[in-house]
């Protein structure tokens, strides 16, 4: 393990055994609501093949930044802050794969730990419901059983899309009350719905506008619910899945 990954890792321990510690100081450690996510994004596109050095004049286009090889002897200097280039991901099997085409959940697909001792009963358990980053407050607000407000300071707000996962904490079978979720970034998309995926990226990150000038990567059906994995594309077998998850991603576009 890097050197540097190692000292990222001890300090967030640290820092959150000194969080933990003082709620437990309070006494209220087991009637904390606690939610440990943990996780990184994995290979990034922006930075294209080379990678970028520095990152962020090249992001803003004040600067172009040059490839990391250039600057083999300055990368992660004090003053220089570098971007991994895609290729990482692929060479170093990640998760993620190639993140510019999204094919597989990678860094969206991170572990969560959910503890409240006095009012979770089961220890140790795993649960594999689909849920989403925008659950995290509606299953707080069912927590404090408290609802969510629809107007702030005489603002009115939009309903939360997420959905509890209270539902969970005590049947570790219970049925996903989320069947649909819209992923996209840089002209890559992907999309859940009941148990199944399907992602589409264009050849080069950009805009909506910058997609229609390079060829679409290849889309996939993949049934996530028994393809933990995502390493069976059924896109062939099941081209009347892939339209519907195909009219559904665009439909929720809207």
């Amino acid at each position: 393990m890097d050197g540097e990954l190692r000292r990222y890792l001890a300090y967030a321990d640290d820092q959150i055994s000194r969080l933990i510690d003082s709620i437990e100081q309070t006494g209220e450690l087991d009637n904390t609501l606690i939610f440990y996510i943990v996780g990184d994004n994995g290979p990034s596109a922006e930075a294209g093949w080379r990678g970028l050095s520095p990152r962020l004049p090249a992001w803003s286009g004040t600067k172009p930044g040059c490839g990391l090889s250039k600057r083999i002897d300055q990368n992660w200097r004090p003053g220089v802050e570098p971007h991994g280039p895609r290729r990482l991901g692929v060479a170093m099997a990640s998760p993620a794969m190639d993140q510019a085409g999204r094919q597989h959940f990678g860094g969206t697909r991170n572990p969560m730990v959910v503890h409240w001792p006095k009012r979770i009963k089961a220890k140790g358990e795993l649960r594999t419901q689909f849920h989403h980053v925008i659950d995290i407050v509606p299953t707080v607000l069912e927590a404090c059983q408290v609802p969510a407000p629809k107007t702030v300071n005489g603002s009115r707000k939009k309903p939360i899309e997420g959905v509890s996962m209270m539902y969970t904490f005590d049947d570790a079978k219970a049925k996903s009350r989320r069947t649909t979720q819209y992923f996209e970034m840089f002209v890559n998309r992907a999309f859940y719905h009941d148990g199944w995926w399907r992602a589409a990226g264009s050849a080069c990150p950009g805009t909506w506008s910058d997609a229609r000038r390079f060829p679409e990567r290849p889309v996939g059906a993949l049934h996530v619910e028994d393809d933990f994995s995502q390493a069976d594309d059924l896109a062939a077998k099941e081209p009347a899945r892939l339209k519907e998850l195909q009219a559904l991603f665009v439909e929720e576009a809207k």
